[in-house]
């Protein structure tokens, strides 16, 4: 069993055979790790983009605080099959939060779903060796998340508190959205928009990968000018978020 850099080590009998645990605080490790959680993202199957490899790295290159970067890894001989992505704060109380904050819709770990319970009992006990000296709040959890699979082996005492709500757009074709909206007042507003884009010529294609960058440069300005003169969330119009 190997435990770098963690307070103390998992309680004996916590690991299942053949597991360790490490923590990661350095930010050069985390980008190092690009493959081995691309691999373990790919066999997740509650995670979503939110805890994809580019989106965490690129929120903590944005975001991050010098010292706070705390990753709790679970292997199974060489293999990473479980991953908490954290970060300490301070205040209110010494506390372990995901990566992502109020930028990201969900917050949860990864679990290799082909490992079963093994990758949820040793990430429990890495997260458990942390959670002597930081409670672990684990936010925007959604209903299904892997982060359920943990809390359901946690050892110590836990709660489950409500987050706040947030929304979700189904992928179907337009007509199959229109078609859920809960009145009829509602469905005849959003057809005449529609008809109103058919009208101005306005069309719909895939972004290529080499024209990415530029698509959501343009989608940023874009949500930059439609909210000029109202209320909108301060962070998306700072040159970080950009």
């Amino acid at each position: 069993m190997t435990y770098p850099a963690f307070p103390g080590p998992p309680h004996p009998g916590t690991l299942p055979p053949g597991h360790t645990v490490e923590l990661v605080t350095d930010e050069g490790a985390f980008a190092a790790l690009a493959p081995q959680w691309r691999r373990l993202y790919g066999r997740c199957a509650a995670a979503t983009p939110f805890q994809s490899h580019a989106w965490l790295l690129s929120w903590w290159r944005s975001y991050g605080a010098a010292g706070r970067l705390r990753l709790v890894l679970a292997r199974e001989g060489r293999e990473l099959v479980a991953a908490a992505p954290l970060m300490s704060v301070r205040s209110p109380v010494p506390a372990l939060v995901p990566l992502g904050g109020a930028i990201s819709d969900y917050g949860d770990v990864l679990l290799d779903d082909e490992r079963g319970p093994d990758a949820e009992t040793a990430l429990a006990a890495g997260l458990a060796a942390l959670a002597r000296t930081a409670l672990v709040d684990l936010r925007e959890v959604r209903p299904g998340a892997a982060a359920e699979r943990v809390y359901a082996r946690w050892r110590g005492p836990r709660h489950r508190l409500a987050d706040s709500l947030c929304l979700e757009l189904p992928a179907l074709p337009m007509d199959g959205l229109v078609d859920r909206l809960p009145s009829a007042k509602a469905r005849q507003r959003v057809r005449a928009q529609l008809r109103r884009l058919d009208a101005l010529g306005v069309k719909s294609r895939p972004v290529l990968p080499d024209e990415a960058d530029a698509a959501v440069r343009r989608l940023l300005e874009l949500h930059r000018l439609q909210w000029r003169g109202r209320k909108v969330t301060g962070e998306h119009l700072r040159p970080r978020f950009r």
